[in-house]
């Protein structure tokens, strides 16, 4: 279900950069609608009357105090709408203390877009945050939610002839026909599937091309720890994935994707993180290839078939560290390579 119809709405004080992204989301036919406005009280009106499932908000033009109030306090009482962090990446980067402090530091894991890219690059952005948007609205469609849509659709069917649509006719047929099929899809009840807040597994590449990294990110260790997990990939020549460089706005969603889409996980399990264990398991249910390291001995018995990579937080320990997942990593890609 790719094509959900988009009803956007932009809260930008900055007239240039609102207008233009209007524009460019209009002209798609994904967007039923892009209403736009300046400020946060103009945005609360526009929400009484209009149904809308995306929001792309510049949260620094409008104040980040007041920004994200409104972002958090319509997320709690709207939870399907999508929001887009519509900002200056540089003036994102001056502030990022602000920016991502207290409840705030959740916006690293929103959608963005560069608000000051360059033409070509800007529409590309915009186009890419739209197909981000719609995966996000596929996870959260109800029968209900699919219902409206598709009577929302054939009004604009039914009142609209070819030449004073907004949206192409034949657009909004292949869109209620998609909502028909994903209508059948929640009403299915799969025996195998994932849960619904992991969302679309990716597929793994076929030349095992992608190593995911499951690690703690806080310790005094872990920055040391991750040079030396990066350089072991360069080495072994596989791609190098950790969860904290992402910017989707479901963690979840984040790492399923990056679990499913990866060949090799490597996890370390110094200091029982919940969050590594919780993600090695999703690893080892769905048979991915998974290289535990460890400075600590004892480990958790249901890991205790796995082989273990021990090392010390210390030079030496680094050296054998690298050297050990360098070499399980070509054993593991040259094995791929033969099963293909």
């Amino acid at each position: 279900m790719k094509d959900i119809p988009l009803k956007v709405l932009i809260i930008d004080p900055e007239t240039n950069t609102r207008h233009t992204l209007a524009k460019i989301l209009r002209g798609m036919e994904v967007v039923l609608y892009a209403k736009e406005c300046r400020d946060l009280a103009a945005a609360s009106d526009i929400l009484k009357k209009a149904e809308i499932n995306v929001i792309y908000v510049d949260p620094i033009s409008l104040g980040i105090e007041p920004a994200s109030s409104f972002v958090f306090r319509l997320r709690k009482d709207e939870p399907t709408i999508v929001f887009v962090l519509f900002v200056d990446s540089q003036k994102r980067k001056k502030k990022e203390r602000d920016f991502y402090n207290g409840e705030r530091r959740r916006w690293r894991h929103y959608f963005y877009l560069n608000k000051v890219a360059k033409p070509g690059e800007f529409v590309r952005q915009v186009h890419e945050s739209s197909k981000l948007c719609q995966s996000e609205l596929a996870m959260t469609l109800t029968q209900e939610k699919i219902a409206s849509l598709q009577k929302e659709l054939i009004n604009i069917q039914q009142g609209a002839s070819n030449d004073k649509a907004t949206v192409p006719l034949q657009t909004i047929k292949d869109m209620l026909e998609q909502l028909a099929a994903r209508k059948l899809e929640t009403i299915t009840v799969g025996t195998n599937k994932a849960a619904e807040f992991l969302g679309t597994p990716s597929a793994p590449g076929a030349n095992g091309n992608q190593c995911f990294i499951v690690m703690p990110y806080s310790q005094s260790w872990s920055k040391p720890v991750e040079e030396i997990l990066r350089e072991s990939c360069e080495t072994a020549g596989i791609e190098f994935t950790i969860a904290k460089a992402m910017d989707g706005r479901f963690v979840a969603h984040d790492i399923w994707q990056s679990i499913t889409g990866s060949n090799v996980i490597v996890a370390d399990l110094s200091g029982a993180n919940a969050n590594v264990s919780y993600e090695i398991g999703l690893a080892d249910a769905i048979g991915r290839e998974v290289i535990l390291i460890s400075q600590d001995t004892k480990i958790p018995f249901d890991f205790s078939g796995h082989r273990l990579i021990l090392y010390e937080n210390s030079v030496e320990g680094a050296l054998k560290l690298r050297k050990e997942v360098t070499a399980r990593l070509k054993a593991i890609l040259a094995q791929l390579k033969l099963g293909n």
